[in-house]
């Protein structure tokens, strides 16, 4: 008869006697809000006080050069100045609309030197046609 008797189960020594401490209670919260922002705020201050008693640095602003707060940073400066760069060869490759496909737009003093130099080839070439016959002998019946 002892085999058909139930016993209430064990789970071993320690479980016999529970306190309210061991228990777990799923309404009830088992750890205070924290406010983790001021917690890291702590922190850091706490780190830099460690640092300026120390003397040492961490190895960020070590290697890190000091920027000094409100101003452009030079590498800023320098990507500006080659993005403004680049706009302006940009503007100067659109081709002029008035100017046929084919042809270059020349500035003022260059179309004057070459208006002068293409006179003065036009000049030369009718001195040399000038410079022909005009009367060939040929035979022709009258």
């Amino acid at each position: 008869q002892n085999e058909l008797d139930f016993s209430a189960p064990t789970l071993g020594d320690d479980t016999t006697h529970l306190e309210e401490e061991d228990t777990f209670d799923m309404n009830e919260k088992s750890q205070e809000s924290i406010n983790y922002i001021k917690a890291n705020m702590n922190i850091e201050i706490h780190k830099k006080n460690m640092n300026t008693v120390t003397g040492r640095s961490s190895v960020a602003s070590s290697i890190a050069p000091k920027h000094k707060t409100g101003s452009v940073p030079k590498y800023l400066k320098a990507r500006q100045a080659k993005w403004a760069e680049d706009a302006a060869q940009l503007e100067a490759a659109i081709p002029d609309p008035d100017c046929p496909p084919g042809h270059v737009k020349l500035n003022d003093e260059e179309r004057v030197n070459q208006l002068g130099q293409m006179t003065t080839k036009h000049a030369d070439l009718l001195q040399d046609l000038h410079r022909l016959p005009v009367s060939s002998d040929t035979r022709r019946v009258v």
